[in-house]
């Protein structure tokens, strides 16, 4: 907003000296904005003059407008309009045309003669001239020489001023800029973030998952006996359940004497039972002077 009152405050300023002086100006205004050029393009005259206002705009122009002594009016055709008595005309286009990343150019023919050519350019806030002016250098990032530099404060102001000039006279202008460092696109950080946090999510699962199978093989290595006993003792008769469990509550081995007194087994039922837990190496059965010594199977 700053900006634009400055602007409007210095053109004011300009026109008024040349109308107070009773002279006629033509006036054109070239404002970088981004990638795109603002022009303003206009003609003062010291007296109301009626004329053919021919003029010519870049192929891609687009919000155009055109006002005379301050009233827009309807545009039939792009390439003239014919002045009734009028002291003021503007015309105001945007345009891609007259720039690029590194540079600033364009070129005019004056529409009517006057007493005073000027033309202005305002650069983008981010834009910086390629070449610093030192004293005594020829090298220049403006073309014609002979301009002037101003700032607003934001901004970089180039102006040049032509007296005496005819109709028709060609005017051309080309202005470097500097290169600007192309920074890495956010987009392509936001990708970059996201693989970078699917590569540590699946390191981590396949760590955890490795984890897991790990702790199973070694579980697994360790309770094999242990799951093949408890296998076996859930498929054992009734009788042979009562045996084994005579025979943990006398800490894995008693005599065969004390399990038949015990378990009220008659000799020859108690010596089947033993014969076939021994046959499925639950039980080992020894000999111990004219005593058999019956034990659980540690392993």
């Amino acid at each position: 907003m700053h900006k634009k009152l400055f602007l409007y405050a210095v053109t004011l300023l300009i026109l008024s000296s040349f109308i107070v002086l009773g002279e006629n100006l033509e006036t054109y205004e070239y404002i970088k904005v981004d990638d795109k050029i603002l022009v303003r393009q206009g003609l003062f005259f010291d007296e109301p003059t009626s004329f053919f206002f021919n003029f010519s705009m870049p192929s891609d122009a687009k919000s155009v407008s055109l006002s005379v002594d301050g009233v827009y009016v309807d545009l039939n055709n792009t390439e003239y309009y014919q002045v009734r008595e009028s002291s003021h005309i503007l015309l105001e286009y945007s345009t891609s045309l007259y720039s690029d990343d590194s540079s600033v150019f364009f070129s005019i023919l004056s529409l009517y003669k006057s007493d005073t050519l000027s033309i202005r350019v305002i650069l983008d806030e981010e834009d910086n001239l390629r070449y610093k002016a030192i004293p005594g250098e020829i090298i220049t990032s403006v073309y014609p020489a002979y301009y002037m530099v101003l700032s607003d404060g934001k901004s970089i102001i180039i102006t040049w001023i032509k007296e005496n000039v005819k109709e028709g006279e060609e005017f051309s202008a080309y202005i470097l800029l500097e290169e600007k460092k192309e920074g890495i696109n956010n987009a392509f950080l936001i990708l970059l973030a996201l693989l970078l946090l699917l590569v540590i999510t699946r390191a981590y699962y396949s760590y955890k998952n490795q984890r897991i199978e790990s702790q199973k093989k070694v579980s697994s290595k360790k309770s094999p006996a242990k799951k093949k006993k408890l296998e076996i003792l859930d498929y054992l008769k009734e009788d042979e359940k009562q045996v084994v469990n005579i025979l943990k509550k006398k800490k894995g081995s008693a005599e065969q004497g004390t399990i038949r007194t015990v378990g009220g087994f008659s000799k020859s039922t108690l010596s089947r039972i033993l014969k076939e837990l021994e046959n499925r190496n639950i039980i080992v059965k020894e000999k111990k002077g004219k005593k058999n010594i019956v034990r659980l199977r540690t392993k």
